[in-house]
């Protein structure tokens, strides 16, 4: 997916809710409910979606991996999302759905 911010183009490939918000919200409930630490320039190198990047870094560290912790991942990561006093989106994609969001309610009330 390529997106522009600014007039910059931002890519996205294999774009997923976990790729939006900021990994800090995150890595330490990760690391506090499965007993490891995830490297941040490491996993942003990682070309792959977002779920096959966990699944690495969990092989990687020794643990197992399948659709139960992957359901259990993704409901943590909301969760961390949800309970967080910042920002819930990285900046860069903050602007473009804010727009979003405008322009969906527009259409609905502009009928």
């Amino acid at each position: 997916m390529t997106h522009f911010f600014n007039n910059k183009q931002v890519l996205m490939e294999n774009g997923s809710f976990q790729d939006l918000t900021p990994k800090v919200l995150y890595f330490d409930v990760i690391q506090n409910k499965f007993g490891f630490s995830i490297n941040v320039s490491k996993f942003n190198k990682i070309k792959k979606a977002w779920s096959e990047k966990m699944s690495q870094i969990f092989r990687k560290n020794g643990k197992p991996w399948n659709d139960s912790i992957e359901k259990e991942l993704k409901i943590l990561v909301a969760n961390a999302v949800k309970d967080a006093d910042e920002t819930s989106l990285i900046e860069a994609y903050k602007q473009p759905i804010d727009n979003l969001i405008k322009l969906i309610i527009q259409k609905l009330y502009n009928k």
